[in-house]
């Protein structure tokens, strides 16, 4: 146990003193506003932190500093706590030696784990979050006490100020009680009184500290937004969703590798049908129910963008018991198993170590660095920056608003801000600028072409994929 904390320990501390990236870099600043209603109700960009996360991340800072791995620690612990739970939800499904070890060697191998655990966002609780609730329930079922009964309450409402992924968490256990009243003709009392006060909890949470949002874009993705005719077509979100899916599915390896994996996860999605062990299925069952009919109602938030991996991820955990029971079935049918467990080794760790190597924007968009240099050089010349680019430069810099020789570019397109750089070019003839241009590859970057044709590049500093320009006109 020992040797998997360390292991992440030393994965995250990697990245740990890296600087914030777009995402990091608003929460960071949402933490640093003056009261806590204006962190919580953040009207600079929609606020989908949750509430919890939010005030545990300004007392962490209060406490130890303003650190970037201060921000990140939450997403340390939640992962580090996610192994105990799954080892402890692996025993209670009475799941095999074997399997447990696949579950295992899974999970702290996995890219996106060890990716998220390294960021100041909430992804990790959400995985936190779902195998908590579900390793209390099948306690406090299995062995039946008040403090057990209690256990599982507290976590169910308690993870809400922590994680919204709560309510599918528990869309999933009242799938499994509604099967056993289908099967057994016995009305589950007790659980759903439970299940029913968790609902009555979350939903007062719901109207006191997300419904009313300052932030208008954020309140439409609280409420029922359209429904329907959100979406071209009825079947479109289920399309996004099952898109969603099988890019979970292709991060275990690649996406030539995803069938295999849905291969295994179905092997082991039968195993566990033929053994009679349908918790974890009706569990898994009634997650992707409830967040279909979310979807399909517009009532989930980002439900426009449900494709993006990290909304998913909480359903990885999941995902990787299923998988590691597949493995574990082939091992049964396999002579060398010792050979056939060090190549499964040997796998995972080719693949973590191709997919620490490979760059992504979080990784190479460390733009403290040239926020230092800046600082240093930097004059009382006017300076423009890249849109993409706000959160990073109010969080290391200042607040553009507060500066009138800070210009931001009015958006991520070229075919919007062309026409504003040549009127900034016109404006600034025989003056010196700052220009700070994003590397999101969202981004086009013709501007930085149109400076070098137009002006003078007199200084240029670059870390990273990040760079920083002095020009003149």
């Amino acid at each position: 146990m020992f040797g998997i904390l360390l292991i992440i320990g030393i994965q995250t501390a990697i990245w740990g003193e890296r600087g914030f990236f777009y995402d990091e870099a608003w929460v960071a600043n949402s933490i640093h506003e003056p009261t806590i209603k204006e962190m919580l109700f953040y009207e600079k960009v929609a606020q989908n932190t949750p509430v919890g996360l939010l005030v545990l991340m300004r007392g962490l800072v209060a406490l130890l500093g303003n650190h970037e791995w201060v921000f990140r620690l939450p997403a340390l612990i939640a992962t580090l706590l996610s192994i105990p739970l799954l080892i402890l939800l692996s025993k209670t499904l009475s799941l095999s030696p074997t399997t447990q070890k696949y579950t295992l060697l899974l999970f702290i191998t996995h890219p996106l784990i060890l990716q998220y655990s390294q960021e100041a966002k909430q992804y990790p609780l959400d995985i936190c979050t779902i195998l908590g609730i579900y390793y209390f329930y099948l306690l406090s079922l299995k062995r039946p006490s008040h403090t057990h009964t209690l256990l599982f309450i507290s976590v169910s409402t308690f993870s809400f100020l922590f994680s919204y992924v709560t309510p599918f968490a528990l869309g999933g256990i009242a799938f499994n009680e509604a099967r056993k009243w289908f099967s057994t003709r016995k009305i589950p009392r007790e659980k759903g009184i439970q299940l029913g006060g968790i609902a009555l909890i979350l939903g007062i949470c719901y109207l006191f500290f997300y419904r009313p949002n300052h932030t208008p874009h954020l309140h439409k993705l609280w409420i029922l937004n359209g429904a329907f005719p959100t979406y071209a077509t009825w079947y479109e979100p289920l399309f996004f969703f099952i898109i969603s899916f099988y890019k979970l599915f292709s991060a275990f390896s690649s996406s030539v590798l995803a069938p295999l994996t849905i291969l295994l996860a179905a092997i082991g999605g039968y195993s566990y049908l033929k053994a009679k062990k349908q918790e974890l299925l009706c569990y898994l069952g009634g997650i992707f129910g409830t967040l279909i009919f979310l979807v399909l109602a517009g009532a989930y938030p980002w439900a426009q963008n449900v494709t993006t991996i990290r909304i998913q991820l909480f359903l990885l955990p999941l995902l990787i018991l299923f998988v590691a029971e597949g493995l574990m079935r082939i091992e049964q049918k396999i002579t060398h198993k010792r050979l056939y467990t060090l190549l499964i080794v040997i796998g995972l760790c080719t693949s973590l170590f191709f997919s620490i190597t490979v760059p992504t924007y979080g990784r190479t968009n460390d733009i403290s660095y040239i926020a230092k240099e800046y600082i240093q050089q930097y004059a009382g010349e006017p300076t423009l920056i890249a849109n993409a680019l706000q959160p990073e430069f109010e969080y290391y810099v200042s607040d553009p608003k507060r500066h009138p020789n800070v210009t931001i570019l009015p958006s991520r397109y070229a075919s919007i801000y062309t026409s504003f750089i040549d009127t900034y070019i016109a404006t600034h003839r025989n003056h010196s600028f700052w220009f700070l241009p994003s590397p999101a590859t969202t981004e086009p970057r013709t501007h930085i072409q149109k400076f070098k044709a137009n002006c003078t590049i007199k200084y240029k500093y670059r870390h990273l994929t990040s760079e920083l320009y002095k020009i003149r006109c």
